[in-house]
């Protein structure tokens, strides 16, 4: 049973090494310069940082958090340096878990640009144990890391598929474009 199991062991590694050196992921984007960036939970912490990077290369952003106020410091920290203009920084208020709120939000911001990229960041969590944590803050916090995550997703990518639907329009084809041998 023992080497069946070191057998199976050497097995998988070989064929995770191999996986690893052959595939070689080619970067849809080598650079932010000019694109849309998406970020929930922008505010603040690690969407924040994300906003200001892609700022740094050259990026036009939308910020989505609950809190105005935090919006405002976030723009506030971000254009603080006077080398990134407010004018490429887009804000919207809404609670990734209200559907409606989160799509309206979405929706306009894509109206300013279109989306290039999302980053779902919006999340938050109560510590401790399981059995511990009131229902409702466990609901809450699968509506915001799980729920929020699907909704903004559900909403941006049926925008972005739109226009690369019409971006990348190919001219309607009949049997007459290539001749009579089309099935």
């Amino acid at each position: 049973m023992e080497v069946a199991a070191t057998i199976l062991t050497i097995l998988l590694l070989l064929i995770f090494l191999g996986v690893t050196l052959l595939w070689k992921p080619s970067p849809c984007l080598k650079t932010l310069g000019g694109k849309h960036v998406l970020i929930t939970g922008g505010s603040s912490g690690i969407g924040l940082a994300i906003a200001k990077e892609a700022l740094s290369q050259g990026a036009f952003v939308t910020l989505i958090a609950r809190s105005s106020a935090k919006l405002e410091k976030a723009i506030d920290k971000l254009v603080d340096n006077k080398t990134i203009s407010a004018d490429r920084i887009s804000t919207k208020i809404a609670d990734v878990g209200d559907y409606e709120t989160l799509a309206d939000a979405i929706e306009q911001s894509f109206q300013w640009r279109a989306i290039d990229v999302v980053v779902c960041n919006a999340g938050w969590a109560k510590f401790g144990y399981i059995d511990e944590i009131p229902i409702k803050d466990l609901h809450a916090t699968i509506n915001t890391n799980l729920s929020g995550m699907v909704n903004t997703l559900h909403v941006a990518l049926r925008l972005m598929k739109h226009r690369s639907d019409q971006e990348h329009a190919r001219p309607p084809i009949d049997k007459n474009t290539f001749g009579s041998q089309m099935v």
